[in-house]
Order: structure tokens, then sequence, then C-alpha cells
């Protein structure tokens, strides 16, 4: 008849597998088993050592790496991936509309033309770019894209990349069109006088911006 072995303390977290002889659970350690792992160490009396990078630590029953937010992986090398995000990487993204998540707090970079919590608003009018952070610079009523800020000129209004010197009333220079304006989309009226310029007659109603 087999005789029951005895552990005096009694095994806690563990089997008595000979007298006063505990064979502790993974995570325990110690005579009666009653001390979890410290830090780095896993297993069946501890005896395993924690294979995690970065300084973190493992589960003291399966080994497994407690990964930092933003990272993931049997070692915790691999950084999440767009989608994901927290400890180990288990959260998914809740941004929307092409928003990209912060990997390890999970806040969003909204996309241009859109700004929130969650990148569900549309930008207000006057405002356009990633979170709507920038103010939209168009003028007379022109529709400014959300996204990249261009302006949409109204009706009578034009864009042009022109280096324009004032110049008399009823006169301009080259080419002397009453739609062309200097950017962003600025009617055109009449300057003041300007007495030493060098200036080509036109047509009577065509000059440049008032200042």
């Amino acid at each position: 008849m087999k005789v029951k072995a005895i552990c005096d303390p009694p095994c806690l977290n563990g089997l008595c597998t000979a007298p006063n002889n505990c064979t502790c659970n993974a995570g325990y350690s110690g005579p009666s088993c009653s001390i979890t792992c410290p830090t780095g160490f896993w297993g069946s009396s501890c005896s395993l050592k924690c294979d995690c990078k970065r300084g973190v630590s493992c589960d003291p029953v399966t080994g497994t790496c407690h990964c930092p937010p933003g990272y993931h992986g049997e070692e915790c090398g691999e950084p999440c991936s767009n989608g994901n995000w927290g400890p180990s990487c288990i959260f998914p993204c809740s941004c929307q509309n092409n928003g990209t998540c912060n990997p390890i707090n999970g806040s969003c970079k909204c996309s241009p033309g859109f700004s929130g919590p969650l990148c569900l608003k549309v930008c207000d009018e006057g405002k356009h770019g990633p979170d709507c952070i920038y103010d939209c610079e168009c003028q007379n009523g022109a529709y400014c894209n959300k996204k990249d800020g261009s302006c949409l000129c109204s009706a009578g209004f034009s864009f042009e990349s022109l280096l324009i010197t004032p110049c008399l009333s009823h006169y301009s220079l080259p080419p002397c069109l009453s739609h062309y304006s200097l950017p962003p989309c600025l009617i055109i009226t009449h300057y003041p006088l300007f007495e030493s310029l060098l200036i080509t007659p036109c047509l009577s109603h065509y000059s440049l911006p008032l200042v």
C-alpha cells in the first residue's frame, strides 16, 4: 500500500510529491510554493527565464510576454500594424474616414478634411487639412477644398500666379484682362495713382485690385 507523502508546511500552490518536498505549480516557488515568480522568470518553481525584449515582463505561468503599448509578438519586438493599438496591440482602431490611430493610446490622427475623436466630423467652413487645423485663404465667396485648401473661385474671379505691378486706373500690365487677379481670387478694380511706372494702356474697365 502506497503511503501518501506528507509535507509540513503544506504545499500552497503545488503538490507534495515526497515527504516535505513540494513540486510547485507554474508561477510559484519556495519550500511550500508560496512565492510568486520574480520579474523575468516563469514556469514551475520559476526555473525558466523570460525571453521578452524591451525590458518587459512575462506571464509567470505561461511565459507569454506582456508587451508594452504599441508592440506585440513573442518577444515584443514588432510594432503594431496600422489598425491596432495598446498592450500587445490587442485593441482595434476606431478611427473613421482613413484616419490612423496612435499605436500607444489609440488616439486618432484624421485624414485631410476630417476632425473629431473618431474623425467623423467634416471640416467646418473656413478650415482644411488633417484634423482641420489650417485656415482657408480663399476670398470673395470662393469654395475652399476641405482636404487641400485649394480655392474654387466664384463666377467673375480667377486664380493666376502672376507678379503684377500696380498701375494707374484705366491702365494695366499685359495681359490686361479683367478676370485676372492676384491669388487668392481678388476682385479686379482700380489701384490709386502711381506716378513713375512703365505701363501699357488697356481698356478703361480693366485694371488691378484696389489696395
